[in-house]
């Protein structure tokens, strides 16, 4: 049998762990105590004749438990090599090499055209490779470097089919393979794309490099059909611990370092990516383009992307169409912005569409344009969507939402215990007044949102020279149920909450709560601010502070640091807020009852 890379990755990263654990089909279960496994240890992975061989690079003393009476332990040698193993060397050859260790062949295009069946394994040895040609990878197979001298695999291939490395099925199909420890370059942007997995499942691509395609990194895709509601899906395709480099160009919507269309039970995670010097135009490093994707997660990601300058250089570091329920968004750190867009962002039969927290997203210096936001919600319907727990900063905009669809709706979004630290533009480039902690976009009455909740923020413009403008603005639409409490508003200059029908009396708001908030700092004396014609209805307005908050890291407010914000000893707004039933703060500690203002309890 073959042990999976998955196991073998988990090993290689253990030290002093209790015990390795493995489980064979037969249903029987193996463990290995005490192994204190260095760097460069060596596993023979491959298992036949009932016997399992761990060879470990190390002098300590390995003890096997009881259960393990077919298992052996020996510092080297082993059984011969399988016929399902291959490989592929600079000095080998496609005509005289039969893939062998001894006789390996020269590329993974014919390596490709040669192991074709289910289980089949093409490792690459340390080197550096020239690919004309595209690799066709069929189903079953998986490619696999050198861990300690990753081989480079520099790809000119440019044909209408886009990619370099093909894993692609008529119907969707399962994988079960995987490709790793493998650098591939776009040799200069002259390749379009590194790896295509169309209508696959379980395809797991992990410990590689990927650099320097013009237009996609790596692609997940199964093709859907514009607003499908009953959609195609992968299944449990996984993108980890990769570094991608500049791989992501535009055209009228843009590309993405790894694409995301038709998935459902993905992973991407622990990947390292940069968006700096793509020629033309930039895509998005995480990208869904036709979108359609469910119960997958998105985590401890860094994320560089270029800052915005145009409407065709957006700086989307994670840009989302069309998710179905369950796609949580977790501890990634973004030099950009989140984007939940497209037409449709339902929850489905999930807790939530989109859950989005502990994430940073931000600019690396004060915002150079008006556009720069930290969360966009622009889908055309869209429901159920949790933002909490994160951090932005140097965005001109906290949050944008709108759409610019008529009939479209934003209905149960939280905006729970966030930090939005220095909003507004930098001084080089306000001519007049920019800078808004919510900013609703495309107004009309055409439009509704119901349960627009926002709770325990800290909402901080920038200082300089020129002012900025609103805090937190009631949805320009049809609006119900917008819900303001124990939040922190500072230094806005023309108003710590707003509201406007922008001259279309059908803009209304009804249910409207502005309660046990501290603002300070803000234009027209703290107060919420409406525009002509505008008056919302049932409004309970109340139990506001204007007082100085007292944060820990004093004064002025834009230039801390996310734990600055903790409440200093005699605070007004210790104790001040009014329950809202969340349970934990900022950094995990129990909310108490009452609770405090602002995103940390004392």
């Amino acid at each position: 049998g073959l042990i999976p890379d998955y196991l073998i990755d988990a090993i290689q990263r253990m030290k002093l762990h209790d015990h390795i654990e493995l489980t064979f089909k037969s249903g029987e279960v193996e463990q290995i105590y005490n192994v204190d496994c260095e760097p460069e240890w060596q596993f023979e992975k491959y298992a036949w004749q009932g016997t399992v061989t761990l060879t470990f690079d190390m002098d300590e003393s390995i003890t096997v438990g009881a259960c393990c009476d077919n298992l052996v332990v020996q510092t080297g040698g082993g059984e011969p090599e399988p016929d399902d193993l291959y490989w592929v060397a600079e000095t080998g050859s496609d005509i005289s090499g039969d893939g062998t260790y001894a006789n390996p062949w020269a590329t993974l295009a014919y390596a490709a055209t040669q192991a074709t069946t289910p289980g089949d394994v093409i490792h690459v040895k340390a080197g550096t490779y020239n690919e004309t040609q595209r690799i066709n990878v069929a189903k079953g197979v998986s490619l696999v470097g050198d861990s300690t001298n990753i081989p480079k695999i520099i790809s000119t291939y440019r044909d209408a089919s886009y990619y370099a490395v093909w894993l692609a099925d008529e119907t969707v199909q399962d994988g079960n393979q995987s490709i790793s420890y493998l650098h591939f370059d776009g040799s200069n942007y002259t390749a379009y794309g590194a790896i295509m997995i169309s209508r696959r499942n379980n395809v797991d691509i992990h410990h590689c490099t990927i650099s320097y395609f013009e237009l996609w990194g790596v692609r997940f895709y199964v093709p859907n059909s514009v607003g499908e509601l009953s959609p195609n899906y992968a299944t449990g395709n996984s993108f980890r611990h990769n570094t991608v480099t500049n791989c992501a160009g535009y055209s009228s919507y843009g590309f993405g370092g790894c694409g995301i269309d038709g998935q459902e039970d993905f992973y991407i995670g622990y990947n390292d990516f940069t968006q700096k010097n793509t020629p033309g135009t930039n895509g998005m490093p995480i990208k869904a383009v036709n979108g359609i994707i469910r119960n997958g997660k998105i985590e401890h990601n860094n994320i560089y992307m270029n800052p915005f300058t145009s409407s065709e250089h957006w700086d989307f570091a994670i840009e989302l169409w069309d998710c179905r329920g369950g796609v949580e968004i977790a501890y990634n750190y973004c030099e950009g912005s989140l984007d939940i867009g497209g037409r449709s962002n339902l929850r489905g039969v999930y807790a939530y569409s989109v859950w989005a927290h502990h994430n940073t997203f931000k600019q690396a210096s004060q915002s150079l344009h008006e556009d720069t936001r930290g969360l966009i919600v622009e889908g055309t319907t869209n429901e159920y969507i949790i933002f909490e727990k994160n951090y932005v900063k140097n965005t001109c905009m906290g949050l944008q939402m709108g759409s610019l669809i008529a009939g479209a709706s934003h209905n149960n979004i939280r905006i729970s215990y966030n930090i939005f630290e220095s909003l507004g533009l930098d001084d080089s480039q306000a001519t007049n007044s920019k800078g808004w902690g919510l900013y609703w976009d495309d107004p009309s009455s055409t439009k509704t949102a119901d349960s627009i909740i926002f709770l325990n923020n800290i909402f901080t413009a920038k200082v300089g020279t020129y002012s900025t403008m609103w805090g937190i603005q009631i949805p320009q639409v049809v609006a119900t149920n917008i819900i303001i409490r124990n939040n922190i508003v500072l230094n806005f200059g023309y108003a710590p909450v707003y509201g406007r029908n922008n001259g279309d009396p059908g803009i209304t708001c009804d249910i409207l709560s502005i309660e046990n908030n501290c603002f300070y700092g803000n234009g027209y004396s703290n107060v919420p601010r409406y525009g002509p014609d505008y008056t919302p209805t049932n409004n309970t307005t109340q139990n506001n502070i204007i007082a100085d908050p007292t944060f820990v890291g004093g004064s002025p407010y834009s230039v801390m640091i996310q734990n600055s914000y903790k409440l200093q000893a005699g605070s007004p707004c210790i104790n001040a807020g009014i329950d809202v039933g969340l349970t934990t703060d900022y950094d995990g500690q129990a909310v108490s009852d009452p609770p405090e203002i602002g995103a940390y309890e004392y």
